[in-house]
C-alpha cells in the first residue's frame, strides 16, 4: 500500500481536484483499490461525493454541543474520530462512492478543525502518528491512500505527511504558490528528519496553467531549465502541468471526475491528470 499526501500551505492550487481525478484513474483505468482521506475541515473532497447540504446554524450547534457533524454517509464516523480515539477501527469511518467500487473515502467536516486542540491535549501518546497508526490497519485493503490536506501547518496536516509515502505540491503560477512550495518543502524535511525518514518529496508541479498568458510559460520553461541545469533533487519539479479548463471547474457542480468526459475532449485537462495518475502508478509499480 502506498499514502500519497497532496499539500501546499497556500490555498486555491488545485489539491482537491487533483486528489480526485488522480484518485479515480487509479481505480478506474488501473482497477487499483484506492482510499481517499479528507483532512481539510472545509470537507471540500467530502462535498464531492455527499450532495446533501447542512445548515451553517447546524454545525454550528453541533460545534457546541460537541457533536460530529456529518452529511449523509456510509458511516457515523469521520477522519477527526479514528484521529482522536485511537481505538476506533478505520474500516468503521470508510464510505463508498458512486463514481467507482474500487474508491472509497473517509470524510471531513467542519468539526476536524477541534481536532487539533483535542489531540494536543492527550500526552500519553506521540500526537504525530495518529493518523498513521490508523492507516497502516488498512495496508491489506488498499493499493493506495491519497491524502487531500488543507492549506495550513496544522496538527492533522503533520499527521497526514508522517503518515505519508511520498507528498506532492500543485502550485498556481505566482509568487505566493511557489513561495508554498518552498514552506511546503522546509516541512516535509522537518517531518522526515524527525518522524519519518523514509519520507520522500515527490516534487512540485504547475496547476491552472494557461498557455495563452506569457508569465505562465516563461515561469514553466524556467523551471524546466533550471531543473535540468541542478537536477531533480535540488529542484524537485515534476514535468506535469494541469491545464485551467472548464471541466475541472464545473467538478463542484457535477460531482463528477473530469475524465469521464475523455471521450468528448480526449487533450483537455482529464489527459492531464490521467498523466498524473500514470506517473504515480508506474513509478509504484517499478519500486515494488
Amino acid at each position: 500500500m502506498k499514502t500519497i499526501a497532496f499539500i501546499n500551505n497556500k490555498g486555491g492550487v488545485g489539491k482537491t481536484t487533483t486528489t480526485l481525478n488522480v484518485a479515480y484513474i487509479l481505480a478506474q483505468k488501473y482497477k487499483q483499490r484506492v482510499l481517499i482521506i479528507d483532512l481539510d475541515p472545509q470537507g471540500n473532497t467530502t462535498s464531492m461525493f455527499v450532495k446533501e447540504n447542512i445548515a451553517f446554524s447546524d454545525i454550528v450547534k453541533n460545534m457546541v454541543l460537541k457533536k460530529t457533524m456529518y452529511l449523509k454517509t456510509d458511516s457515523e464516523y469521520s477522519v477527526e474520530n479514528i484521529i482522536e480515539n485511537q481505538e476506533i477501527n478505520p474500516m468503521e469511518a470508510i464510505c463508498s462512492t458512486e463514481w467507482n467500487d474500487n474508491l472509497k473515502f473517509i470524510p471531513a467536516f467542519l468539526t476536524l478543525s477541534r481536532t487539533e486542540q483535542q489531540i494536543r491535549n492527550t500526552l500519553d501518546e506521540p500526537q504525530q502518528y495518529r493518523l498513521k497508526n490508523q492507516i497502516e490497519k488498512l495496508k491489506n485493503d488498499f493499493d493506495y491512500v491519497i491524502l487531500d490536506c488543507s492549506p495550513s501547518f496544522s496538527l492533522v496536516n503533520i499527521n497526514g505527511i508522517v503518515a505519508s509515502d511520498i507528498v506532492f505540491t500543485p502550485t498556481i503560477c505566482s509568487y505566493w504558490g511557489l513561495n508554498g512550495v518552498i514552506n511546503t518543502l522546509n516541512q516535509v524535511k522537518t517531518l522526515k528528519k524527525n518522524f519519518n525518514p523514509t519520507l520522500e518529496f515527490g516534487g512540485f508541479f504547475l496547476t491552472l496553467f494557461e498557455k495563452r498568458l506569457v508569465s505562465h510559460n516563461e515561469l514553466k520553461n524556467a523551471l524546466e531549465m533550471l531543473n535540468k541545469k541542478v537536477g531533480h533533487e535540488r529542484l524537485p519539479f515534476l514535468n506535469i502541468t494541469i491545464r485551467k479548463a472548464k471541466d475541472a471547474e464545473d467538478m463542484t457542480y457535477t460531482h463528477q471526475p473530469v475524465y469521464r468526459k475523455k471521450a468528448l475532449s480526449q487533450k483537455g485537462v482529464a489527459s492531464d491528470y490521467e498523466q498524473f495518475a500514470d506517473y504515480i502508478y508506474n513509478m509504484n509499480e517499478k519500486r515494488k
